[in-house]
């Protein structure tokens, strides 16, 4: 148990393990993925941020002199934004609003502060370029119109920059013009940090990195825990199991299996058990048969050595009378020997059955008229009725019913056969005389008052083979008085 235990343990181990691995790399790919499309995008999401709040203060403040400019710019600059060089197009005079990205924190105060620098340099750099445009109107107010350079070339147009020689090409991410009645007024270029930079964000991405990767031992742990858990509940099932398997393999079919944890395993040994019964089943069944056949065919062998002896005896002469009397015995012995064939040739039948649409009066008159009394059968059936058989095996079948029919029904009264959906039932006076425990139709079960009579009881068990070679079945019944044999052929072509 202890092996087993250990085999399901690795194995339930690894699977588990290799799904949350799976799990957590799927995460960090779509992780990854999420960032480096946020990382893509970010500078355009902050500038246009800006622009859009920078608007919403130049209308809050409701003109555009110095001071209401200045105002909507720095309510503007949130924590995202690390400085603005501010270029006023009036004087001519540069500002720096806050800090390069690389030397302030989000969060930290920002100042307007003069640029006086001698070491001005300039670059080109495509980069997103936002223009503000304020039109007066009648009452004295602007209203705002913005317009975004370079949508055809996604979102961003080349730029010439003058800018102090502490600013950096990379530093500067995005450009705002601020027009007036069709005047530039205000540039402002964009300090921005980037998402790693930029405190919030880079905490928040941190965190969910560090989560994911504490997943991976969390994963370990609980892979392991619920392995140990699952392979011992499954090792004590299937050793339980299997114990069960070996008694039955060892003919001990009086097995129990204790109700299962899973729904799996309790399924497999309510079958096992099942199986178990019918096994012991089939085994009396089996026992019965060895004991039937070799009563069956023993009666006929004692007969023939005792009037084969009664003749070395000189009891009985070696005449004609006594040669018909062998001759009798021989042919129930071999009669019984050819019952037992047949069935066997039925239980291993192979190839296909010549099944044909045959008129269902026709075929059963055909089988009746074999018996030397005619007078005793009732045939019920329309002209028009059909059965789809092989009929070679259907007269089989039905001369045996018949015939027990006549052995064991009451003489004085007809024999009643009907023909309907393919189905043919055999209606007779009698009564049933077996163990509710014995199936009728299995070899040599036969009823107890038949125990007592002739015959080598595969009658009905070999037309309930045939009717499931056709894929129907047979059936009898007490119904009052009768007995009532049912063969069905199964669904009619």
């Amino acid at each position: 148990m202890r092996r087993r235990t250990g085999r399901l343990f690795f194995r339930v181990f690894f699977t588990v393990l290799g799904i949350a691995v799976l799990i957590v790399l799927c995460e960090l790919a779509f992780l990854f993925s999420s960032i480096m499309k946020m990382e893509k995008g970010w500078v355009d999401f902050i500038a246009r941020d800006y622009v859009q709040s920078l608007i919403a203060g130049l209308e809050n403040e409701g003109s555009l002199t110095d001071d209401a400019v200045y105002e909507a710019i720095s309510a503007a600059s949130d924590d995202s934004i690390s400085g603005l060089l501010i270029n006023t197009f009036a004087d001519g005079s540069h500002y720096m609003y806050g800090n390069l990205p690389e030397s302030s924190d989000a969060g930290s105060d920002k100042f307007f502060t003069e640029i006086i620098d001698t070491g001005w340099h300039s670059f080109s750099k495509s980069n997103p370029v936002y223009v503000i445009s304020a039109e007066r109107q009648d009452d004295g107010s602007f209203s705002y119109m913005l317009t975004v350079l370079g949508t055809g070339n996604g979102g961003r147009a080349s730029v010439t920059y003058r800018v102090p020689s502490f600013v950096d090409e990379n530093d500067i991410a995005a450009t705002v013009f601020i027009d007036r009645d069709g005047e530039p007024v205000i540039s402002l270029d964009l300090l921005i940090f980037d998402m790693y930079s930029f405190g919030p964000t880079s905490f928040v991405l941190d965190t969910i990195l560090l989560t994911t990767l504490w997943l991976i031992p969390l994963s370990l742990i609980i892979a392991a825990i619920a392995s140990f858990v699952f392979s011992r509940r499954t090792a004590n099932s299937v050793d339980d199991i299997l114990s069960a398997l070996r008694r039955m393999a060892e003919g001990d079919f009086d097995v129990r299996i204790k109700k299962q944890k899973t729904y799996e395993l309790n399924e497999i040994g309510k079958s096992i058990v099942e199986l178990s019964l019918r096994l012991e089943k089939n085994r009396r069944s089996r026992d019965e048969w060895i004991r039937s056949i070799a009563h069956d065919l023993n009666t006929p062998l004692t007969s023939i050595n005792m009037i084969i002896q009664a003749i070395q005896d000189g009891v009985y002469k070696a005449d004609s009378s006594t040669i018909a009397s062998l001759k009798k015995e021989v042919d129930t012995l071999t009669d019984r020997v050819s019952s037992v064939k047949y069935y066997v040739s039925l239980l291993n039948y192979e190839g296909d059955l010549n099944r044909e649409m045959l008129s269902a009066s026709q075929c059963i008159s055909c089988v009746t008229a074999h018996f030397q009394c005619p007078e005793r059968f009732f045939i019920e059936a329309h002209d028009d009725e059909k059965l789809c058989v092989d009929y070679s095996l259907f007269s089989h079948a039905l001369d045996e019913v018949v015939k027990n029919a006549l052995e064991y029904g009451d003489r004085e009264e007809k024999i009643r056969i009907k023909a309907e959906d393919n189905t043919v039932t055999v209606i007779s006076r009698g009564l049933l005389e077996y163990s509710d425990s014995i199936n009728i139709f299995e070899p040599w079960a036969r009823g107890d008052k038949s125990r007592h009579d002739g015959g080598s009881g595969l009658g009905l068990p070999i037309a309930g083979q045939i009717t499931a070679l056709h894929g129907g079945s047979a059936s009898i019944r007490q119904e009052g008085d009768y007995v009532v044999v049912t063969l069905s052929f199964g669904p009619s072509a």
